[in-house]
């Protein structure tokens, strides 16, 4: 797998300008003054291009996994931002140079953290492919991605099922999750069941001020492109303290980040707003 600290582009959505304008800016800003090239996406209608773009596998190779997202379709006042896959690849020339290799497996790409030779996904999966046995899904999920596929228990109540709001990967042994002081117990023992069966250990985040819990997973969608990884901030108190802990768990990256208050009031923060890959230059 192509992991983040292998990436040198970062893409985001042309719909981003619309609603979201000065957060394009002050992140192409920081691309650029770190070399990062930092492009857009047309044809898309709505913020999150990592749920609709395809997975990167290897150098030269893309999985794109059908974007059908329950809780955006389900609803009559959301479904009208669920972009056209199809209509992307119509609009952006740079994708026919790529080796895309499509799916129908439902998949967003939020749901699924990576590493050299292993993914993360919560079992949002399964009911999303509800037609194919489990062991058979994940089978072909490992087979197209050419590695080890753990399966975690998605959130409670988290309409979306997504991995990238939970955890990171910080090495092929390590992910680095939200605190879990407050998080129920069921969940937390499947949670910690899954990770210790694939020998991967759980580092948590710090914990925030009771009145600022509601925002903390943000922290951990992060945007990580080669050397660089921007945290997002919250207007918080516990900003500058997680950029501290960013830069223990991290020593070897450069460590930035933008104010995201106004993204996650969309539902995402800076992975669910990027989609950055490896392209040869």
């Amino acid at each position: 797998m192509i992991i983040d600290s292998q990436t040198n582009v970062v893409y985001y959505s042309n719909q981003s300008i619309y609603g979201l304008k000065e957060e394009v800016v002050a992140l192409k800003t920081i691309l650029d003054y770190n070399n990062i090239q930092c492009l857009k996406i047309l044809g898309t209608r709505d913020y999150f291009c990592r749920d609709y773009m395809p997975v990167q596998i290897d150098e030269d190779t893309f999985i794109q996994f059908r974007f059908k997202p329950d809780y955006l379709l389900n609803d009559p006042k959301l479904k009208q931002y669920v972009s056209n896959v199809n209509l992307i690849y119509q609009k952006n020339e740079f994708l026919k140079n790529l080796n895309i290799i499509p799916s129908t497996i439902i998949l967003d790409g939020g749901n699924l953290i990576k590493w050299n030779d292993k993914v993360i996904i919560t079992d949002k999966v399964f009911i999303d492919n509800q037609e194919i046995p489990a062991e058979s899904l994940i089978k072909q999920l490992s087979e197209l991605l050419k590695c080890q596929v753990i399966i975690i228990p998605r959130y409670p109540g988290e309409e979306t099922g997504h991995v990238d709001g939970l955890m990171r990967f910080v090495d092929g042994n390590t992910v680095l999750s939200i605190n879990l002081a407050n998080e129920p117990n069921d969940w937390i023992y499947w949670l910690n069941k899954a990770l210790d069966q694939a020998n991967i250990k759980l580092l948590s985040l710090p914990q925030v001020p009771l009145e600022e819990e509601e925002l903390a997973w943000g922290y951990i969608n992060y945007l990580h492109v080669g050397k660089l990884i921007i945290m997002p901030t919250f207007g918080y108190n516990s900003g500058p303290i997680m950029e501290e802990f960013f830069k223990k768990v991290f020593p070897d990256y450069n460590i930035k980040t933008l104010d995201a208050r106004k993204i996650i009031k969309e539902g995402g923060v800076l992975n669910c707003f990027t989609w950055n890959i490896f392209i040869h230059a």
